[in-house]
């Protein structure tokens, strides 16, 4: 009797172990749970990507009627501040815009089709960047029926900053911790009283 336990014992476990790897029960779970994570990350990207490009069209359209303001001199001739103010007044969605914007303004020579644009990279520098104070952004007015360039760089955080893809945005810039949405347009100048065009 004594020597049949051990045999019984065996054939037990073996029998058990052999059960436990044809059981086919939860064979989904671990393939789910890497899916599941796969998923979910890109469910935050499609978040941040979504946010990002509402930010982006919010943006486009402030410059769009900034430039028409500009173009039609209703202002007379602003200087940065007051673009920034025109552009950031109704981003209310945008968070402290007014100090992550810079705005730049070119004209264009319509002999060579030239700007004082070319070869310049976007200025996204803002004053928290340096303690010491940035040179003020090139900002042109032109004359009437000239055509001119309206150059806006404005830097944003993520809303989910852990995603990959929030993570490749910032990674671009040398900020670290933001990223730039970048609005070009051109338009042109009325013509205004004193010009002699």
């Amino acid at each position: 009797m004594t020597s049949s336990t051990p045999v019984k014992k065996h054939r037990a476990r073996s029998g058990a172990l052999a059960r436990f790897r044809h059981d086919e029960s939860g064979a989904v779970t671990i393939p789910s749970l890497l899916w599941i994570v796969f998923l979910f990350f890109i469910l935050l990207s499609t978040i941040e990507m979504s946010v990002m490009f509402m930010k982006k069209t919010l943006l486009d359209q402030r410059v769009a009627l900034t430039s028409r303001v500009m173009q039609l001199g209703l202002d007379g001739k602003p200087d940065e501040e007051t673009l920034k103010n025109s552009i950031c007044s109704n981003l209310t969605f945008l968070q402290d815009c007014r100090n992550n914007i810079a705005v730049e303004t070119f004209s264009v020579d319509q002999t060579d089709w030239s700007s004082t644009l070319d070869g310049k990279a976007v200025n996204c520098e803002i004053s928290k960047d340096s303690t010491d104070p940035l040179p003020p952004k090139n900002i042109e007015y032109g004359t009437g029926d000239q055509i001119m360039i309206m150059r806006v760089c404005l830097r944003v955080k993520p809303i989910i900053p852990d995603t990959p893809f929030a993570k490749a945005m910032t990674a671009a810039w040398p900020w670290g911790d933001q990223y730039a949405l970048v609005t070009t347009t051109a338009y042109v100048n009325e013509p205004r009283s004193g010009d002699d065009s």
